[in-house]
């Protein structure tokens, strides 16, 4: 057919929608939608989709099995008249469920499909109701699964309050859906999808937030425009029921499907068993030699229909067992087939666990190497406080990732994954080039959780004391090879190692592992039993100062030079924390006890600079570091000549040393610079920011002390502001310091160089190093007036930089400074 309107601009963001054969819709996201759009991503769970990489591949009907049940369902979807506007599939586990789900979910996906939500309690990022409602927002959002009318809508809701991603799951319906809906235009109610499938309800961990999810339903349905439609599947769990009947009554809009008594169910797996298996016989027709023609045989697949007693997952886990490379699959049915199971039995999973079982059971001696990797597996939630969920964005779940976690080569892992092919999956990400490990189904899960059913192969979850063990142990492993393979002095910058580790640890964006790194070293806190033993050779080895210089430059290179720390280094690290926690406890290793201590009254640092170090750089760090070391919190915010100081990129960043070599492994090239910082100087600063801020001085006054700065002027001690021995001090640091970056040749970033820069009013180029005492003192402050208007520009600059930077963040500080290097 042929499209009018040909002359169409499409800008960033651009998206063109075909709604049947007659609508068509571009529209353009601007830069702020696009950027709102993002925030909404962020809240989002992206493995919750339908067709997320993380579920693939996920499970499905097979082919001519479920043929009446999705001919039903779908007959109840297309029905724009039905009384119902919920339809509940229920049944026992691994009956299928996912797969209906699953099915319908893509059947509808490029008609009525919405937004679809599946449940799981083996991912963190999908086993509660936080991302629910964004995830469904933002898959209205999304290209072609929406109107861009609703889109508009649910982007103008977050712009105009940004924090309704941070209220509850009840505020965010109806701000982000509710209202969005009933404001749109009706007349486009007829190209609107209608369709939510939400999976795995008795998958949502807490379960409080089952019945929510349900009252969010039932909220969903009550909206007229449009019809919402609902496919719900779970499994038929008595609070689950309970909840049924107390938001939704009994009939009403509600309709349910009981799996369980489909007749169906024997046919298809047997369907599934019989396809499978001609599977296998074609491609190992070799190993099953002249009788592979006949395998495995009807009396074969009859028992294991009859043992399946109608879940599918019992045949697809005896599939899976049987495809492999390992044994002949003739040998590996045998050993299935000679399972005995006793009749009778109280489980209803029988049949199931002794499959399992078999299984394990071929891990043999190995069990103890593969137990830790299970215990990893089925511990998916992470302990501690809302900042340490940043391991949420760790892939935990690879190869190399469980290796490293528990000590033992990648190979190994390796090894063991593959016997276990048939419980676990193994899916690659062909972008990040990682493989991704997780637990097939939640039978198996819970099998082993269950001490009654899995006896021998009992595998519980870590307690949060061992999963921060095992954090820890990462994170400060982690550091330890980054000091010996890249450390900060070494050809590459901080930043290229970090790219580097990234590449080692593939999956891990540099992001995530700087912040898991320098966040993560702590986690020992939190373990209440004994340290083990590698815990406790980890950290008598660790080197807090090589520590303390990720941590300094992490800043540096995230921030730029544009944001001051809100804090102080023993405050960032909970370095006192640390010191008391470990004179308390006996298993604490005596070494890195005594390291703390160091820290303990410590008055003078070292700081090494890469010969190649702009004097800028050098400046800026040493500040920053004296502000970190020394100064509370409170006093982060005298500014009055940093307000205009430009702010030069990081270069290779710095080591932070103890002024006593012995104290730290680390050493330095012999042309560093090498940078000490006192309390001392950090006290001058606390005077001064009392003389001129605690006081309450205006802005007449602080101009008055930038004069006296700029021009080797006192008036702030005339006029009683500032006391003559703090000023004469404070103006000897700062001629230091400026020394320094003229030493060093430097040129400011975006100004003209140091001499004219710092040459504010009438100085010739060199800072005025007169007698800073009381005689120098002058009497009229016309003086500073006059010379100050034959430079409107650095007045502007100043001014400009003042306004700007209204907070104060300077920390002025004693400089000496030893280069090495021949001048």
């Amino acid at each position: 057919m042929a499209l009018n309107g040909s002359h169409v601009t499409v800008g960033r963001d651009a998206h063109n929608m075909v709604h049947g054969d007659q609508i068509n819709i571009v529209y353009n996201l601007t830069e702020a939608e696009g950027s709102t759009l993002r925030e909404l991503a962020q809240k989002a769970a992206p493995n919750a989709c339908y067709d997320s990489e993380q579920r693939f591949p996920p499970p499905n009907c097979h082919e001519g099995t479920r043929v009446q049940m999705i001919a039903d369902i779908s007959n109840w979807i297309e029905d724009d008249f039905k009384a119902t506007r919920v339809l509940w599939v229920h049944g026992t586990a691994g009956i299928g469920k996912s797969a209906i789900a699953q099915h319908i979910a893509e059947k509808y996906a490029e008609t009525r499909l919405a937004a679809a939500f599946f449940f799981s309690r083996n991912d963190s990022t999908r086993d509660s109701i936080n991302p629910f409602i964004a995830s469904i927002a933002y898959q209205l959002c999304k290209g072609s699964l929406s109107h861009p009318i609703i889109r508009s809508k649910i982007i103008e809701a977050i712009s105009v309050n940004p924090n309704v991603l941070e209220a509850s799951c009840e505020v965010q319906l109806r701000s982000l859906i509710v209202e969005p809906c009933l404001r749109a235009d009706l007349s486009s109610w007829n190209v609107m999808r209608n369709l939510l499938v939400i999976d795995g309800l008795d998958e949502c961990i807490h379960r409080p937030s089952q019945k929510r999810v349900l009252e969010l339903i039932r909220r969903f349905i009550s909206i007229s425009l449009p019809s919402w439609t609902v496919l719900l599947c779970s499994r038929l769990e008595s609070q689950i029921q309970d909840a049924i009947k107390q938001v939704f009554g009994v009939g009403g809009a509600l309709r349910q499907v009981d799996m369980n008594y489909s007749d169906e169910l024997n046919r298809d797996i047997a369907r599934y068993l019989t396809d499978e298996f001609s599977r296998i016989r074609r491609e190992r027709r070799r190993v099953l030699g002249i009788a592979g023609a006949l395998w495995p045989g009807n009396d074969a697949i009859d028992e294991l229909v009859r043992r399946a007693d109608k879940q599918m997952i019992f045949a697809v886990t005896v599939i899976s067992y049987v495809d492999t490379r390992d044994d002949p699959p003739q040998d590996r049915l045998a050993t299935v087939r000679h399972i005995f199971v006793k009749d009778g039995t109280d489980s209803p999973y029988s049949a199931l666990d002794t499959l399992y079982h078999q299984i394990l059971s071929t891990c043999g001696s190995k069990w103890e190497e593969v137990q830790p990797i299970l215990r990893l597996l089925v511990t998916h939630e992470y302990p501690g406080s809302p900042e340490d969920r940043v391991f949420d964005h760790t892939p935990w779940r690879s190869p190399a990732m469980i290796a490293f976690c528990l000590g033992v080569s990648e190979a190994r892992v390796q090894v063991t994954l593959e016997k276990l092919h048939s419980v676990l999956l193994i899916h690659s990400d062909e972008e990040d080039n990682i493989n991704h490990v997780s637990i097939a189904h939640a039978t198996f899960t819970e099998f082993l959780s269950d001490c009654c059913r899995s006896a021998g192969f009992y595998t519980p979850k870590m307690t949060q004391s061992e999963h921060c063990e095992i954090l820890a142990l990462f994170s400060l492993r982690t550091l330890r090879d980054l000091a010996h393979e890249y450390p900060p002095y070494h050809i590459h910058s901080f930043a290229e190692a970090m790219l580097l580790w990234e590449k080692k640890w593939k999956g891990i964006n540099t992001g995530s592992l700087r912040t898991l790194v320098l966040n993560g070293w702590s986690l020992w806190r939190s373990i209440t039993s004994p340290l083990s033993p590698d815990l406790v050779k980890v950290l008598s080895n660790l080197d807090i100062y090589h520590f303390i210089s990720l941590w300094h430059q992490d800043w540096f290179n995230r921030h730029h030079w544009e944001v001051t720390f809100a804090g102080d280094l023993k405050g960032g690290i909970h370095l006192e924390e640390q010191i008391e926690l470990a004179k308390s406890r006996e298993s604490m290793p005596r070494e890195f006890t005594e390291r703390l201590k160091l820290f303990e009254g410590i008055d003078v640092m070292n700081l090494a600079f890469p010969s190649d170090t702009t004097g800028n750089f050098v400046f800026w760090g040493t500040r920053w570091a004296e502000q970190c070391c020394w100064r509370p919190l409170a006093v982060s915010s005298l500014n009055m000549v940093d307000a205009f100081l430009p702010r030069g990129s990081a270069s290779n960043g710095f080591l932070v040393l103890p002024s006593d070599s012995s104290h730290c492994e680390m050493s330095v090239p012999e042309d560093w610079i090498i940078a000490s910082i006192t309390k001392e100087n950090s006290e001058l600063e606390l005077e001064l920011y009392d003389a001129i801020n605690w006081r309450g001085a205006c802005d007449e006054e602080r101009y008055m002390l930038l004069g006296d700065i700029r021009n080797n002027t006192s008036f702030t001690v005339a006029n009683d502001i500032v006391q003559e021995d703090v000023l004469i001090r404070f103006k000897k640091l700062l001629k230091e310091r400026l020394d320094i970056i003229r030493r060093l040749s430097v040129k400011l970033h975006d100004t003209e160089d140091p001499e004219a820069f710092w040459s504010w009013v009438d100085c010739d180029g060199e800072y005025s190093n007169g007698n800073l005492d009381s005689s120098s003192i002058r009497t009229s402050t016309s003086n500073l007036s006059c010379k100050s208007s034959n430079h409107p520009s650095a007045i502007m600059k100043w001014t400009l930089g003042w306004q700007s930077s209204f907070q104060w963040c300077s920390h002025h500080s004693k400089f000496c400074v030893i280069h090495r290097r021949k001048w």
